[in-house]
């Protein structure tokens, strides 16, 4: 691991203010979802299914509050939900989450 990804992982679980927080995820967005395939990440697959169970595609638009690089949005859009809005302290993830169209 580089030193320039273990600050900005530090940065990130050591945050003390919103500010540090973005900063570091902003830091830390190119490499975050390979780190996080690599680590087991599977939030983005169980909260697409709970979606998938208790709201019909269609119904309305979605928030993806804390959005990141768009995982979530990006297994949304698979499973038929096409109305997501994603936001996130991070302009850095968000550059990210739009350019995958999440």
């Amino acid at each position: 691991m580089t030193e320039d990804k273990q600050r900005h992982i530090a940065q990130v679980y050591g945050a003390r203010s919103t500010a540090d927080l973005a900063e570091g995820y902003d830091g830390w967005a190119p490499d975050y979802d390979g780190d996080m395939e690599r680590r087991g990440y599977r939030l983005p697959g169980l909260v697409t299914c709970l979606v998938a169970r208790h709201v019909r595609p269609g119904d309305g638009p979605l928030l993806d509050a804390g959005a990141g690089t768009g995982l979530l949005g990006a297994w949304l859009r698979l499973v038929g939900y096409d109305a997501i809005t994603g936001i996130d302290l991070s302009d850095g993830m968000l550059v990210l989450a739009r350019r995958t169209g999440a």
